[in-house]
């Protein structure tokens, strides 16, 4: 939630689980058709996987609210 601080957490957690629960339908539904190899779905999750822990290593986080809150207070 500091990465994305002055948007509510809320909003941001709302838009993550909307997000998450899109992907896991459309990951589940091939469950629907039958006959259908599932496969495919090892290789889509150790891709998912391979593609997110090196994006996850070079982020760089910003703490936004941590600072604002540190910040000694300026006199007018």
């Amino acid at each position: 939630m500091e990465s994305v601080f002055p948007v509510g957490e809320g909003t941001s957690v709302g838009m993550g689980l909307v997000f998450a629960n899109s992907v896991i339908f459309v990951f589940d539904a091939v469950f629907m058709f039958p006959g259908s190899d599932v496969q495919w779905m090892n290789w889509v999750s150790v891709g998912g996987i391979a593609f997110c822990v090196p994006l996850l290593l070079v982020y760089k986080s910003q703490y936004q609210r941590l600072d604002l809150d540190t910040e000694p207070i300026k006199e007018i």
